[in-house]
């Protein structure tokens, strides 16, 4: 006895995942990704401006 199947196929085509947007998210999502986002620009400024003085020899 042999039963029918179907063949497996591949979703290629499937709708895209919907990504929330920086508007829809709750405020203190913002407020978190805001601060996060300070903090790294801050330690790469800091990082920048450390380097930058050890290659022009002000250390």
């Amino acid at each position: 006895m042999q039963q029918d199947r179907k063949p497996f196929q591949c979703r290629l085509f499937q709708p895209p995942i919907e990504t929330p947007t920086f508007a829809t998210m709750p405020l203190e999502v913002k407020q978190k990704t805001i601060e996060l986002m300070s903090r790294l620009l801050r330690q790469h400024w800091e990082r920048r401006c450390v380097n930058q003085v050890k290659e022009d020899g002000h250390e």
